[in-house]
C-alpha cells in the first residue's frame, strides 16, 4: 500500500520582521583544561516542538523583542517568520498544550511570565500570567493526551536571594493558573529545564539546571506536591544550561554545551545516570556550538537537538534509537529585512494654458496581509486539508472560502472571530478532488482584499498561487 504523503505549505502575506539576535558566545576550551570554561550564558536561546519526523517548530527570541519561527514540514526547512507575538524579553520556552497547539512562554519585558499559542486558526495572545518578577528564561513542560493535556507546568530562577526555583502550574480540568510557588533547590547557576512524564502514581517531575560548580544538578516530585533535592549528578563541569527531554518514564535525557565546543548527554536507565554505554557523561561530539542546546522528544525513541553554530546559522542533529545523523546547518535564523519601496516616476504634466491644476492622487488602499500556513495530506484522487492556520487579522476581515469545479461545497463567508473559527472548522479534515480549486479571501472594507488559489493535483501537493 502507497504511505499518504503529507507537507505544510506557508504563504508569507505579513510584513517581514527584523534580523534575529545572533547570540553567538566565543570558542571553548579544550576537555578538563585547567582555563576558564567558555561563557555560554545561562540561558538556551532556542525552543523547539517535534510533533513528528520531518515536522519541527523552532523558536526564538528575534533583536526586535518579536518571537521568531522557523518551520521543518515534509522534511524540508523553510525560511525564518516573525510571529505577530511581541514584548519577549528573555529567550522562549515551548511545549505542546490543549487541544494539539504549540504553547510558548517567556519573561516579559515588566519581568512576569507571559504566554501565547499558536493553533489552527493562528495566534492566541500574547495574554500576561504574572508570578514575576522572573529572575531567568522560564521552562515549561507538559504531558499530551487523547484530549490534549492534563497539567502544563512552568519552573524559573528567582530573581531575589538564593536564585532558588519557583513554579506555575496549569490544570486543564480547572482552566486556571496557580503560582507562583516556592520551590527552594537553590542556588541554581543557570534557567532550569523540566521534563514531565506520566506515572501511575501520578506526574514525575524532573526539573535539572546547572549548578554554580558548573555541575548537572536536579530537584523532583512524583505523584504529589513533595519535591526531592537538590540532588548533584556530577558530571561537570558543563559549558552551558543544560536541556532535558522524556520519551516515557525511564527515558529521559540531558544535553548541554562542553567546555570544548561539542554536545554531551547524560540519561536515565531506571537505575542511575550515565552516559550512553559509558558509566559518565557522553561526548556526542557534534559541533562547535556557539550556544546551549535544545532537546525536543521524537516518538517513537528519538530525538531532536538544536544549536547556534559559531556561523550564527541554526544546527541540528537527530537520533533515532542509538543512531545519530551526522549534525548539519538548517540555514539562517535572520529575517531578511523588507525590500525598499520604488519611487513612483516622476513626469512633468502637460499644458495648454498658463493655468494647471494638477489632482494628486488618491492614497493607496491599505492592503490585508495575513500569515497563512496550511497542512495537505494527499494519496492519488484523494487530498486532505489537514489544518489551517491565519495569523493576526485586522478587525472586521471577513474570511471567504470558495471551492471551484464539480462536486464543490457552496461558498463561505465569516465575519466575526467566532464565525471564523466555525469556517476553518468547515474547511479542515475535508477531501478535494483533482481540478477543484479552493480560493481563500481575506477582505476589510475599503482594503485591498488577499486572495490564494490552491489547485488540487492527482498524487501531489495542490499548487499554491496568490492572486493579486
Amino acid at each position: 500500500m502507497r504511505k499518504p504523503r503529507s507537507r505544510q505549505q506557508l504563504i508569507r502575506l505579513c510584513r517581514p520582521g527584523l534580523i534575529a539576535a545572533g547570540l553567538l558566545a566565543p570558542a571553548l576550551t579544550a576537555p578538563g583544561a585547567a582555563s576558564a570554561a567558555t561563557n555560554y550564558g545561562t540561558t538556551r536561546p532556542l525552543a523547539a516542538i517535534a510533533r513528528s519526523i520531518g515536522n519541527v517548530d523552532v523558536y526564538w527570541r528575534g533583536s526586535n523583542g518579536y518571537l521568531d519561527e522557523k518551520v521543518e514540514s515534509g522534511g524540508v526547512w523553510r525560511p525564518p517568520v516573525q510571529t505577530p507575538i511581541g514584548g519577549l524579553l528573555s529567550s522562549p520556552t515551548a511545549t505542546i498544550g490543549s487541544h494539539g497547539y504549540d504553547y510558548v512562554f517567556w519573561e516579559g519585558t515588566d519581568r512576569n511570565l507571559w504566554e501565547a499559542a499558536a493553533g489552527p486558526s493562528g495566534w492566541i495572545g500574547p495574554t500576561k500570567l504574572g508570578m514575576g518578577p522572573l529572575g531567568s528564561q522560564p521552562t515549561a513542560a507538559s504531558i499530551p493526551n487523547s484530549s490534549g493535556v492534563a497539567e502544563i507546568d512552568v519552573f524559573w530562577m528567582g530573581d531575589g536571594t538564593g536564585a532558588n526555583l519557583w513554579q506555575a502550574d496549569y490544570l486543564t480540568s480547572t482552566g486556571k493558573w496557580t503560582g507562583p510557588t516556592y520551590r527552594a533547590m537553590g542556588p541554581l547557576g543557570s534557567a532550569p529545564t523540566a521534563t514531565e512524564q506520566q506515572t501511575s502514581a501520578g506526574p514525575q517531575i524532573q526539573v535539572f539546571w546547572k549548578g554554580t560548580d558548573n555541575a548537572l544538578w536536579e530537584g523532583y516530585t512524583s505523584g504529589g506536591s513533595t519535591w526531592t533535592g537538590p540532588k548533584s549528578h556530577g558530571m561537570g563541569p558543563l559549558g552551558s544550561a543544560p536541556s532535558a527531554a522524556s520519551l516515557s518514564y525511564g527515558k529521559e535525557i540531558v544535553f548541554w554545551a562542553g567546555t570544548t565546543t561539542t554536545l554531551w548527554q547524560g540519561n536515565w536507565d531506571s537505575a542511575s545516570w550515565n552516559g550512553l554505554d559509558l558509566n559518565g557523561p557522553n561526548s556526542v561530539g557534534f559541533g562547535p556550538m556557539a550556544s546551549a542546546p535544545t532537546v525536543a522528544p521524537q516518538q517513537p525513541d528519538g530525538w531532536d537537538v538544536f544549536w547556534i553554530g559559531t556561523d550564527g546559522n541554526l544546527w541540528g542533529a537527530t537520533s533515532q534509537g542509538a543512531a545519530w545523523t551526522s549534525d548539519q546547518s538548517l540555514g539562517s535564523l535572520n529575517i531578511p529585512p523588507p525590500p525598499a519601496p520604488t519611487p513612483p516616476p516622476t513626469t512633468t504634466p502637460t499644458t495648454t494654458d498658463t493655468t494647471s491644476t494638477i489632482t494628486p492622487p488618491k492614497a493607496a488602499p491599505k492592503h490585508v496581509r495575513v500569515r497563512t500556513q496550511v497542512h495537505w495530506k494527499w494519496d492519488g484522487r484523494r487530498t486532505r486539508l489537514r489544518w489551517i492556520r491565519f495569523g493576526r487579522m485586522p478587525k472586521h476581515t471577513i474570511l471567504q472560502a470558495n471551492c471551484l469545479g464539480a462536486h464543490c461545497f457552496p461558498p463561505l463567508k465569516a465575519a466575526t472571530r467566532r464565525q471564523r473559527l466555525e469556517l476553518i472548522t468547515l474547511l479542515e479534515h475535508r477531501v478535494y478532488h483533482p481540478r477543484q480549486r479552493l480560493l481563500i479571501t481575506l477582505s476589510k472594507h475599503g482594503w485591498k482584499a488577499e486572495r490564494v488559489e490552491f489547485w488540487i493535483r492527482n498524487g501531489k501537493e495542490p499548487h499554491v498561487k496568490l492572486l493579486t
